[in-house]
This record gives C-alpha cells, structure tokens and sequence, in this order.
C-alpha cells in the first residue's frame, strides 16, 4: 500500500513538472495578442544579410509578422519616441543612452558588435593606411581626397563626425567632402565609383568587397567598434507591447545567438557576441 501511495505521488509530481515545462514552452512560443510587429533598424542590419537570417527565424518561432523600416539609428530612435514603431535595432550609443535616460526603454538587450574601417582606393592616394582612424581623416582632408559619407544621421554618420572631431577638422562644405543622404550600400558603392574613401560597417564591407575595387585602407582602431543594441520602446503615454519586448529577448537567445555566430563571409564572421546575459 505504501508503495502504491508513493508511486502514485511521484506520478503526479511528475505529471505537475511535464505540465508546467509545456506551459513553459507554450508561453515561448505562442504568439502574443499584437500579430504584427514594427521594428526600425539600421541599414547595416540588412544590408550585412543578418535581417534575412535573424527574422523568418524570428516569425517562424513565434508566429508574429515582423515588418522591419530600415532607416538610420537617430531616425529609429525618433520612430520609437513617436510610437511609429515598436521596437528598435541600432548602433549609435549617445542617441540611446538618451533614449534610456527619457525612460522610453522597456527592455534593452545587446545583440552583438562588429567594428568600422575606413575604405578607400587600393593605392591609397592620401597615405592613409594604418590603425589610426584621426589620423587618416586628418590625412585625407590634408590630401583633399574624396571622402564620402551617409549623412543620414545614422550610427554610422555620428561615430564618423565625432572622428572628424577629434581631428580637429570640419568638413562640411569641403569640395572633398560629399555627403549622400543614404544607406550604407548606396554610399559604398558612389565611394567605389568615385575612388573615394568611406567609413564603413564590417558587416556591409564583408558582404559586399567581392563587387568593389576599394580596399580596407584602416582598420583596427578601438574607437570604430560597433555595438548593436535593441530596445522594446514604451512611447510617450504608450505601454511596451508584448511582441516588441519577445523580440528583443529572442535576440539574445540560444537560436539568435547561433544563427548570428553562423553569419560569415569567407571563413570571417560579420559580428562578435557579447557574454551571454550581457545587459
């Protein structure tokens, strides 16, 4: 009898664990109330071939339609202040640090990092080559060779003004100097055309270099890391929704996480992967 009365307790604590790791899983996966989520991102995030990776994953698992706006970081930030969209993905810190500090953040999650370089044309007119990027900008400008640059208030545009800064150079209105007012494809490939220099993602470089004749001129300064950071927005006087704040989770999950490891170019990964758990 009292192995009967044993057996049938282990029975049912068995029965309350199956039941609750299903509820687990259930609650993973099924999809939140708000189908369809608007999530702004920078270009590099697309244009890199992480988008077409990381979002059918994303939709496959969850069920929700993820319609993705491709725009610069300032503009994705603003996008979500206005409640435009519902989460972000960008890589321009100051612009989210004030984001944070407005307290329009729900949740804030790193996804992962690459770096910058400068491209420019192989034979380097403006001697240019080497890990310092202050250095080759003062150069380029010294040398009055072209440089192009998005201008779209991107992640990628602050990180470059704040070098021109610390050069101690102002370009605007130089006749070197052109500003595209577009992504990081378009203003790769008008670089490429004009033999002009660039500043550029790894992530874009790695995946479009086979079509260009420019080269990675600098590289290595610690200055042009690039962290990628994703954020479920609460807009002024607008409540987080349930999809945003299950996508930016899923971002730093098992699957995400090896699906952005597996993302390379010629044996080179696109992105390095913060400590798991990193906030």
């Amino acid at each position: 009898m009292r192995r009967t009365v044993v057996t049938l307790v282990h029975a049912a604590r068995n029965l309350v664990l199956a039941c609750a790791a299903a509820a687990t899983f259930v609650a993973d996966v099924a999809p939140a109330a708000e189908s369809t989520l608007r999530v702004a991102v920078t270009t590099s995030f697309v244009s890199s071939g992480a988008a077409a990776k990381l979002t059918p994953a994303f939709e496959q698992r969850t069920g929700i339609r993820v319609k993705l706006l491709v725009v610069g970081s300032g503009a994705a930030l603003r996008m979500a202040r206005v409640g435009e969209v519902d989460a972000t993905l960008t890589h321009s810190p100051d612009d989210e640090q004030a984001f944070i500090n407005d307290g329009l953040a729900a949740v804030v999650r790193k996804v992962m990092s690459n770096d910058m370089l400068i491209a420019g044309p192989a034979d380097d007119p403006a001697a240019a080559r080497g890990s310092d990027a202050v250095v080759a900008l003062a150069r380029i400008a010294a040398a009055g060779q072209p440089f192009v640059s998005r201008g779209d208030d991107s992640g990628t545009h602050q990180l470059e003004l704040s070098l021109w800064k610390q050069a101690g150079i102002n370009p605007l209105g130089q006749s070197w100097y052109e500003e595209i007012g577009g992504g990081m494809p378009e203003a790769l490939q008008h670089a490429n055309r004009r033999g002009a220099y660039a500043l550029v993602d790894r992530g874009t470089w790695l995946a479009q270099r086979s079509s260009l004749r420019l080269k990675a001129v600098v590289e290595g300064d610690p200055r042009m890391v690039n962290h990628y950071v994703a954020i479920a927005a609460r807009a002024v006087g607008r409540a987080p929704t349930a999809t945003a704040q299950m996508w930016v989770e899923w971002l730093v999950s098992a699957q995400a996480r090896q699906l952005i490891f597996g993302l390379q170019v010629d044996g080179e990964p696109l992105f390095a992967l913060p400590p798991p758990g990193a906030r």
